[in-house]
């Protein structure tokens, strides 16, 4: 006999629910490890803008930062991440969905994210992965949305601003959504071009930056290749590549070794 769908999907959204209420007894709090300080540093001071698109900056992530501590305060802050798990969840389950799961199985996906440990880790931290993984997710989600209230132009549109959104909280966007842009430039060919004009206004919140770097003299190209990767012919700074994780002599923390990483 087969089991109630009700019952069959309760156990699922109890593990859901647990996962997500562990997270905030879990927080880190207002005190946070290195980086993870250095973002509640910058909303505490009213940094609404990066004020140069380095290697190391996250400007829509700042902006969204600053913005919450100024109306919510420090403690609502520090448990950003860990609300944020209730739309990835929700992303989860609809991306599920569209790729064919049952409801069970859609909720038992959202589950299995929230409990992985790359994704239930930063979510007790002030930490910038969490917001970027939303819009790549709700990116692949759009994709295959087979809604007829969206045609091809206004998906293709809206997948640009998530593309801009989140390019504009991590750089790893340019890797994680190149399959999604494959796919949709196999579909829709030169149509594809329309999500420049979305990626442009997605990237808004770093505009900022970017002519505070144009009037440094720095070119459109430089820009890009310093935030993509930190190296930069006019500019002195860290290079992901040679920053992602290093061990310094010069910083200690008690007697163990201080890491930096880039993000």
């Amino acid at each position: 006999m087969l089991p109630d769908s009700r019952t069959s999907i309760a156990m699922p959204l109890f593990l859901l629910g647990a996962a997500i209420a562990a997270s905030f007894l879990a927080s880190s709090g207002p005190v946070q490890w290195m980086d993870n300080g250095m973002f509640l540093a910058n909303a505490r001071e009213g940094h609404y803008f990066s004020e140069s698109l380095g290697p190391l900056e996250h400007p829509l992530y700042q902006l969204l930062n600053s913005v919450f501590f100024t109306l919510f305060g420090p403690r609502a802050l520090s448990l950003l991440n860990s609300l944020l798990l209730v739309p990835l969840a929700w992303i989860v389950y609809r991306l599920a969905q569209s790729l064919g799961a049952g409801p069970r199985q859609a909720v038992l996906a959202g589950a299995a994210t929230v409990l992985a440990h790359g994704v239930f880790w930063v979510s007790t931290k002030a930490e910038v992965y969490l917001l970027h993984t939303l819009f790549v997710l709700l990116a692949y989600t759009l994709q295959f949305n087979d809604s007829n209230r969206l045609t091809p132009l206004k998906k293709l549109f809206m997948i640009g601003v998530l593309t801009g959104m989140a390019a504009s909280t991590h750089q790893l966007t340019f890797v994680v959504l190149l399959p999604l842009y494959l796919h949709l430039l196999y579909l829709y060919k030169a149509r594809v071009l329309i999500t420049l004009p979305g990626f442009m206004l997605g990237f808004a919140s770093a505009a900022v930056a970017v002519f505070n770097d144009l009037n440094t003299g720095l070119g459109l190209l430089d820009i890009a290749r310093r935030y993509l990767t930190g190296a930069s012919a006019t500019i002195a700074g860290p290079e992901c590549k040679a920053a992602c994780c290093v061990s310094t002599n010069s910083w200690r923390k008690g007697t163990q070794p201080y890491w930096c990483c880039c993000h």
